[in-house]
């Protein structure tokens, strides 16, 4: 019995897909709350639609976390 099945061209490896993320798995990795993502972060970041179902990028989120990254002792930010 032959196999009949699908598999992926070497150059797109499951493995190298961009892992996607919900508003909640952002909000969680960011530290802060789902509410505060929705009014200030979510219109920053590219996002994926799927249906219903909007995603975000996990590269995305951490590219616009280092853009935001700022110098020096956290106090001055008081």
């Amino acid at each position: 019995m032959s196999g009949v099945g699908f598999s992926l061209p070497p150059s797109e490896n499951v493995d190298d897909a961009p892992r996607l993320l919900s508003a909640r798995e952002v909000a969680a990795l960011l530290g802060i709350s789902l509410s505060t993502f929705k009014d200030h972060v979510r219109a920053e970041l590219p996002c994926i639609r799927i249906a219903r179902r909007v995603l975000f990028d996990q590269e995305d989120v951490a590219t616009w976390a280092r853009a935001r990254k700022v110098a020096g002792p956290s106090a001055s930010l008081r």
